[in-house]
């Protein structure tokens, strides 16, 4: 893994982007509000969230979905984008009688939450 997306700039996409970079990847964290973006991408650091926590040269931002998922290699779905994924995924994929409707995103994200909690060492 070279390049990650992460799509949140809360507390937990902020640590996360924080984690992947400290681990050699290029991070480009995915914001709501171009504010929050343009603080992580300058002075690297979330003003909102986390604001002692300084960041790595290897974390950027944008508000931007297509910029943020340009190149990436992994994808971290950190926060309120799982409906907003799963409305456009919906959108675009109409169920066929033949082809059973997909479960929404939000599933898939707290099957990789639980995954990567308890791998990370929590008791959960």
């Amino acid at each position: 893994m070279n390049r990650a997306a992460v799509l949140g700039a809360g507390s937990w996409g902020t640590a996360f982007a924080k984690v992947i970079a400290d681990a050699g990847g290029e991070v480009t964290v995915l914001a709501r509000r171009p504010e929050v973006a343009t603080a992580i991408r300058e002075r690297h650091v979330n003003p909102d969230y986390l604001p002692s926590l300084r960041l790595p040269s290897a974390v950027t931002a944008t508000a931007d979905p297509r910029g943020a998922l340009a190149a990436a290699d992994l994808v971290v779905v950190a926060g309120g984008y799982e409906d907003w994924i799963r409305k456009r995924y919906e959108a675009r994929r109409a169920p066929t009688k033949a082809q059973p409707k997909s479960p929404p995103a939000r599933e898939g994200h707290r099957d990789v939450s639980m995954g990567m909690v308890s791998r990370f060492g929590s008791s959960r």
